[in-house]
């Protein structure tokens, strides 16, 4: 068992750090133990930076791991105010909309699709068109719909995504 768990260790050192980090810790047990703290420390300090490094590489774009939280939050509440009744009568159908709604989210989440920021740089129109479009849309949406607007908001948001980002492309 103890093998395993070696062979698990060094699959992930190999996969997730350097030579460098490596090489020290092999050589953390030919340190004098009064000396190892720091040299761990150090060690961790490399690692961790190094993961840092990971996250942001341009061809590694982050999933939109706050936008699914939301839609599923807000299609959650949808299911619960609405589907039971709807998939009493229709079981098959809507076991099959709640499949494909499953996989299409997760395909945006590893989709390379760009999403527009959420951050103001300024408060004017012109520069924050979409921005404000969707705040409004979110309030419209939350306030008729409740919590499962957020589910609406979420759609919102890839939809504007997918057509304004190419929009300002092509005028720069």
């Amino acid at each position: 068992m103890e093998e395993k768990g070696t062979s698990l260790v060094t699959a992930f050192d190999s996969r997730f750090t350097t030579n460098k980090i490596q090489m020290l810790k092999v050589l953390m047990s030919w340190i004098p133990s009064s000396q190892q703290g720091m040299l761990a420390v150090y060690i961790k300090f490399l690692e961790l930076q190094y993961t840092l490094s990971l996250l942001h590489r341009p061809e590694a774009p982050m999933p939109n791991t706050p936008a699914n939280a939301i839609f599923w939050i807000g299609a959650t509440a949808w299911m619960q105010s609405h589907a039971r009744e709807w998939m009493a009568s229709h079981l098959y159908l809507g076991n099959a909309i709640i499949s494909v709604a499953i996989i299409a989210v997760a395909l945006m989440m590893v989709t390379d699709m760009r999403m527009f920021s959420l951050k103001l740089k300024n408060f004017r129109i012109g520069e924050n068109f979409e921005r404000y479009l969707l705040l409004i849309a979110a309030v419209l949406f939350v306030g008729v719909f409740g919590v499962e607007g957020f589910a609406y908001t979420i759609i919102l948001y890839f939809i504007l995504s997918a057509c304004m980002l190419p929009l300002k492309r092509q005028k720069s």
